[in-house]
């Protein structure tokens, strides 16, 4: 038998002996990988409609599988092009493809109009269930290969696919009364519940595969179930029967709800720690605001606002760990998490401690305590910028984004690319004393002495506008927060009076930043009502102010027509 030796003469081979590949296989011959993949393109064309016969909802999860398939063919095929050919891989899946090509046949040929009547449907399932591995086994190969490739996780979520578990449901909801079938239908739904929240605890922790191995054996045991409960009904089987075939269904998807279940609360144990310190944390703000009213403004203040911008930034973290779940966003995750555990115990009694001086009348311990307070939480907030700088501009992520501003800059007249050049260079040397974000922030805050002040006023309140939306807030989520403010002032503590020995510092002054304006834990205000109530405001003239800059704030927002006025909302209404 002659031996292929590449698959370019492979291919050319299909093309002169017009042979299928598997034919070709069965002749001792090697077919190309193209004609493998084309192969696989054509049993699910639009020229080729041997699925047509197929229950519409096998049909279409069979092209969807297919689908899947091809996109992990074209994604790995991209990686190589942006790292190195792999041709051990292709070596490796050629035999998985070629077996995908052979069980689709023969799938299709049970399906076909034109089949023997004595093709049962037990034979017709059983050969759908054979193309369905061989489909699944192709792709997962392919994809962890994809992974291991481009420097990703190798084990992923989404390799659990329940589309066949669906298409029986589907099935399913075709088949029997509603009644019962919602015996089924809501303990599933539970389930994926389950499988989907276990999937996003795997964004903050990272992949659990063998979370994901033992839950294989359950999942093939519903499917089996689902798939005996159905031939049930199809066969018209005495109601007993049926009542069985639900009950051992449904029971066996509420053992893999259960299995999940215990799984997220498992994975997710060290992020509910987290979530409980920053909880304490904030009720212990509160508490010293609340029982140390009008005590020490300029110490209150810090404490208050290092606070609020620690437990943001942690939170912070949190977020983007959800948002972006690669391996650099959990590690900046977890660096958080164990500062959060860290800040905590070192300030765990002390705002009591705190609380109980200024009680005791020991003012000069309650300030010392204040100033303790907001020291441990500006060295959190240096720690956490510090580790995220370390950890993300060394991610694979940012260095991909470079070398595409890099690329970019590549396409500049000449002129551009040197200057940019120069700006670099000038950065660089610059970059060893870049501020942190939260300082930035904070040098393009608003004074609240000029927010108090009539005549800068309506300025400060456009400037702090302006800079909630070049922080990417839009207009209306603007607006919404100057009511925010409101009804934060009219739910925070406050003096009802000025203690008689303690006259208002008009030289002091608070920056108000758009951090701060947008947040709605009322912890990131409370040092801003704690500086009106040091200046001698009080609850009811600072919930008139609030109101002013609200309308101040409107006016400007729909001066510029970004959002619009009451009579132009009625009119769209």
């Amino acid at each position: 038998m002659p031996e292929v030796p590449n698959a370019t003469n492979a291919h050319n081979l299909d093309g002169v002996t017009n042979l299928g590949v598997v034919d070709l296989a069965a002749q001792g011959l090697k077919p190309s990988l193209d004609g493998i993949i084309d192969s696989i393109d054509e049993l699910v064309s639009d020229e080729t409609p041997l699925l047509m016969s197929m229950p519409q909802s096998l049909r279409k999860s069979m092209e969807e599988l297919v689908e899947g398939l091809q996109l992990s063919i074209q994604d790995f095929r991209h990686a190589e092009m942006m790292e190195s050919p792999q041709p051990d891989i292709w070596k490796a899946v050629q035999p998985q493809l070629l077996q995908v090509v052979e069980d689709m046949g023969k799938m299709n040929s049970s399906y076909r109009r034109i089949a023997p009547e004595e093709i049962s449907e037990d034979a017709q399932q059983e050969a759908w269930q054979r193309a369905v591995a061989s489909i699944q086994q192709a792709d997962r190969f392919l994809r962890n290969a994809y992974r291991k490739l481009m420097g990703e996780d190798q084990y992923r979520t989404d390799d659990y696919d329940d589309s066949y578990m669906n298409s029986l449901l589907a099935d399913a909801e075709e088949l029997m009364p509603s009644e019962e079938f919602e015996e089924i239908d809501e303990p599933v739904r539970q389930m994926q519940e389950s499988v989907q929240n276990f999937r996003e605890a795997e964004k903050l922790e990272g992949p659990q595969p063998e979370t994901w191995q033992a839950f294989q054996p359950q999942h093939q045991q519903i499917v089996e179930n689902m798939e005996k409960m159905n031939a049930s009904y199809q066969q018209q089987e005495p109601a007993e029967v049926k009542q069985e075939a639900r009950q051992r269904t449904a029971a066996s998807v509420q053992q893999a709800d259960s299995f999940f279940k215990d799984a997220y609360q498992k994975l997710m144990e060290r992020d509910r720690t987290m979530q409980q310190e920053m909880a304490a944390m904030r009720e212990q703000l509160e508490m010293m605001q609340r029982i140390m009213v009008n005590f020490s403004p300029d110490a209150m203040m810090k404490c208050m606002m290092a606070g609020a911008d620690y437990l943001r930034e942690a939170e912070g973290a949190r977020k983007s760990a959800q948002k972006e779940p690669t391996q650099a966003h959990r590690s900046f995750y977890q660096a958080a998490r164990q500062s959060v555990h860290d800040v905590y115990h070192n300030i765990k009694e002390a705002p009591h401690r705190a609380c109980e001086a200024f009680k005791q009348k020991a003012y000069a311990e309650a300030d010392k305590g204040l100033r303790r307070i907001a020291g441990v939480f500006d060295k959190g907030i240096a720690a956490l910028t510090e580790r995220r700088n370390a950890i993300l501009n060394l991610s694979p992520l940012a260095k991909q984004e470079a070398a595409a501003k890099q690329a970019e800059a590549s396409k500049q007249p000449e002129e551009a690319p040197k200057k940019q050049e120069n700006q670099g260079s000038q950065e660089k040397q610059k970059e060893p004393a870049k501020e942190s974000p939260v300082k930035k922030e904070k040098a393009n805050a608003v004074s609240v002495q000029q927010l108090l002040n009539p005549e800068t006023s309506e300025r400060a309140v456009q400037a702090l506008a302006d800079s909630a939306m070049a922080a990417g807030y839009n207009a209306e989520a603007v607006g919404k927060a100057f009511t925010d403010l409101k009804i934060a002032a009219i739910s925070s503590p406050f003096p009802e009076k000025q203690p008689d020995d303690q006259q208002p510092n008009k030289n002091l002054d608070m920056p108000l930043t758009a951090a701060v304006l947008m947040d709605r834990d009322p912890v990131s205000k409370a040092g801003l009502f704690q500086f009106l109530g040091s200046q001698g405001v009080t609850k009811e003239a600072v919930v008139q102010q609030c109101t002013a800059w609200k309308n101040q704030a409107d006016k400007y927002l729909q001066d510029k027509g970004l959002v619009a006025t009451k009579e132009e909302s009625k009119k769209i209404c």
